[in-house]
């Protein structure tokens, strides 16, 4: 009961991090990820994920996605539960599902800049290998 009631607060996080500046929360990135071999599978993923669906300002040019990149971030996703107890990994299946999720939002990314193709070679990847 009680990590539920810490779940319904807001996290002073946000406003922790908030206040660092770009080097500082890069810092505390490599840190962590140096620390926690599981976090910096984590921050790779996510940044990976980031860096592919994150708008710029600037119009790109057509991007061609490489099917094979998708497929091994599914099956990274997929196999982070591997290590785990499956006690734990039980509680962990959203996560996986969010990240999946966030893959399946690049292909709706593709679909509404009118790259219809890409976003099947996305859907395609990630039912491959799920």
């Amino acid at each position: 009961m009680n990590e539920r009631i810490n779940k319904d607060k807001p996290s002073s996080l946000e406003s922790l991090l908030s206040g660092l500046n770009r080097d500082q929360l890069q810092s505390l990135l490599l840190k962590l990820g140096e620390q926690e071999p599981s976090l910096r599978e984590a921050i790779e993923r996510q940044a990976a994920l980031l860096q592919t669906s994150t708008p710029k300002a600037v119009p790109k040019p057509h991007i061609t996605v490489d099917p094979k990149v998708v497929r091994r971030q599914v099956r990274s996703i997929i196999h982070s539960l591997d290590r785990m107890r499956s006690s734990e990994a039980y509680w962990q299946i959203g996560a996986v599902v969010n990240e999946i999720g966030q893959l399946v939002d690049q292909a709706w990314a593709l679909i509404k800049a009118d790259d219809g193709r890409q976003a099947l070679t996305v859907l395609e990847a990630i039912t491959g290998e799920y």
